[in-house]
This record gives C-alpha cells, structure tokens and sequence, in this order.
C-alpha cells in the first residue's frame, strides 16, 4: 500500500494534532475519567468538534458535512484515539447511524436525522444486543408487530454501552418472525423519551456504564423504519462494516505501549530501569511492530472507504487484532507496572499514569463488545473471503 497524504491533508493533522495536544492535558483527562458517564460533559466535548467542523468532517455538505474525504476523518479519528479523547456521545450517530442512513435512508430521514447528528444535537445508542443474541445478533427476538400507521415494539435489549445518555436508539427488531433468522428483521430510529420505555444503568467492573433497554409496548411511527421491512439484516451488516474500520484503536494501543515504555525507562526495579531487562525491551518491540501493523491496516480500510468500497474483510480484521492485542497488551502492563497496576484513578498518589493501565488491564479481558473475536472470524471466511459456512 503506497498510501500518501496531500499537502491539505498533511496541514489537517498537524491542526488537528496541535488542538488536541492543548485541550487534552493530564488533569483534563483526569477530570474527564471521573466524569466519564456523565452526558453533559460528554456531549460538550463532541460539540467542541461539532463547532470546529471536524465531526462529520468526510459527510456531503447537504447533510451539515464538510465534504471531505474518508482521509480527513480518519486523521481525525486517529488523533482522537491517541490522545485517548472521549467519544461517547457521537460515536454511534456518526460513525454507525449516519453512514448507514446515506446508504439506506430516504431522503426525508437523512434531511431529518444528519444535520442534528453534525451539529451535535442528538446522542445515538445502538441496540442490538439482547439478552439470547449477543454476537449472534440474528437470534434477536425484540418484535415490533404492524399496528395501522405504527410499530407496536415489545422486548428487551442489553449491553447497551450509552442508552443512558441518548436521545435516541438505533434498534434491530423482529417485524416477521415466521421467516429464517436473517429475514424479517427491520430497523428504527426510536426516540428514548417515548412512553414504555425503561433504561436501566448496568455498572462494570471497570466503572462504566452499559445497559438494560426495556421496551413495553412502544408505539412508533412507520416513518422510523430505516430501508426495506424485513430485510434490516442488510442495513445491519453495512452498520457493522463501518463499525469494524476505525482507526482509534490502534493509535490508542500505540499511546498506551508509548506511556508504558516510557514508565519502564523511568522507573527501578532491583535498583535498576525496568526497560534495562532484555525480555521488556524485546516483548515491547514486539507490540510495537503488531501495533504498526494493524495501524497500516486501518489506513488500508481508510483508502478502500475513500474509494466508495465496503471493506468488509479489511474491516474485520481490524478488529480480530484488537480483540486479541488488548488483553496481551494488559498482560504486558501487568509485568511492567506490578502491584499498581491494580491501583484506580480515584487514588491518584499510587495510580501508575494517572490509572490509565488499571483500566486498560480490566478492559482488556473484555473482547465480546461488537462481536467476539470467533464470530468476526466467522465474518471474515464467509462475508469477507466468500468460504462456505461448513
């Protein structure tokens, strides 16, 4: 891949760099930590991109975008991943909702829903999961029963990472349950005030917030039917696609085994540097070349977007690395920082870095979000490669 940036692009990251090298110092990310599931900090901070124009920097113009190319966005969403910037509040409505509506909405819903969602107006919760269809999301039993002019929605939907702070939730339901798994699924766009809905919090080990969505009987308009009734599967999997090819991970993983390194070369064990011991330094080299590496990938994904390519394997790979890589990664700061890896950011005179590398070491077990690393294999031999399922 001979993968080059333009002058224009060139002068973007360094912009973008350099604002976020000013906003993000240790006690603003500190600060951010202790705040992290609460919306109006969130939400604040994503306006600030949405008012510098950087939040759908690659959408159309039409649609409140910028107009640039997958390019700009993914040095954007680079940066944000290195400087480990908080992404709650748009992630889902920009990088999932709005890409999907351009490909499958009408004309009235991407007039309706883009512009909010680049301005920084609406938080989006993605409900797929439920409580007997985890990575299996064609098992989902959420039904949503044809009543005149609206869905009657009635089910239940849980790990659902930001219901808490959302205005709405982009929902996978069940409109024909007599059809194989992958048919007779739909998808809305629900607003989370509406009667019938219950969202209740789910804290984690790592002291962030996912969810239980209930839905009672929830009367919703026919307009928030996202593409055809009944085949929602296909508009799911070009969600899942753009799901699967960020490229923050791989700067974030890149910022951490940064940090770590530099903690090895600071800091005595045996009255000598940590990074003086021969198996550090080479198990650090080796992270760093698998980091460099799944980082070109993502850039891979970026140059196949910007072509107006579905990166389908590319994308799923991308995501089995990080889902292996991380808990090696946690492993890895385990050795290095010893007993205060296990120390919280809420005690800050024994938390290594601020207690970054205690939540990358709890988070690092967690490789089920967006698909456990088996079932995006599973995606990359048969939608990726085209290999026959048996």
């Amino acid at each position: 891949m001979d993968f080059i940036f333009t002058p224009e692009q060139h002068a973007f990251r360094r912009q973008v760099q350099q604002w976020f090298a000013e906003v993000m110092t240790p006690e603003y990310e500190l600060e951010l930590e202790r705040r992290h599931d609460e919306r109006g900090v969130l939400k604040a901070f994503s306006k600030r991109l949405a008012d510098q124009g950087w939040l759908t920097h690659a959408w159309p113009v039409e649609y409140g975008g910028g107009g640039k190319s997958h390019v700009e966005q993914a040095i954007l969403n680079e940066a944000m991943g290195y400087w480990q910037a908080p992404n709650l509040a748009h992630i889902v409505g920009v990088e999932l909702v709005g890409p999907t509506l351009m490909v499958h909405g009408t004309e009235e819903q991407k007039r309706r829903y883009l512009p909010p969602i680049a301005r920084m107006e609406h938080v989006y919760a993605q409900g797929f999961t439920e409580p007997d269809a985890g990575s299996d999301v064609a098992a989902l039993q959420t039904r949503a029963v044809e009543q005149g002019d609206s869905y009657l929605v009635t089910g239940q939907k849980i790990w659902i990472g930001n219901a808490h702070i959302a205005d709405l939730i982009y929902l996978a339901v069940r409109t024909d349950p007599t059809q194989e798994r992958h048919r007779g699924i739909s998808l809305l766009i629900v607003p989370l005030d509406l009667p019938g809905i219950t969202v209740r919090p789910i804290r984690t080990l790592d002291g962030h917030y996912v969810n239980a969505v209930f839905f009672d009987d929830v009367v919703v308009p026919k307009d928030a039917l996202v593409g055809e009734k009944n085949r929602g599967w296909y508009a799911m999997v070009t969600t899942l696609d753009f799901e699967r090819s960020g490229i923050g991970g791989a700067s974030s993983a890149r910022r951490n085994l940064e940090d770590l390194v530099e903690y090895a070369r600071t800091h005595r064990r045996r009255g000598q540097p940590i990074l003086s011991d021969p198996l550090v330094r080479h198990r650090c080299a080796e992270f760093a070349v698998e980091i460099e590496a799944w980082r070109l990938l993502c850039w891979r994904v970026v140059g196949l977007q910007a072509r107006g390519l579905v990166p389908t394997a590319e994308g799923t790979m991308t995501g089995i690395i990080g889902k292996t890589l991380a808990p090696r990664l946690g492993a890895l700061a385990i050795d290095i920082l010893g007993k205060v890896s296990s120390v919280p950011a809420e005690e800050p005179r024994w938390a290594a870095l601020r207690g970054r590398f205690q939540r990358l070491v709890v988070r690092s077990v967690l490789t089920h979000p967006g698909g456990t690393p088996e079932i995006l294999k599973n995606v990359l031999a048969t939608r990726g490669l085209g290999l026959p399922r048996s």
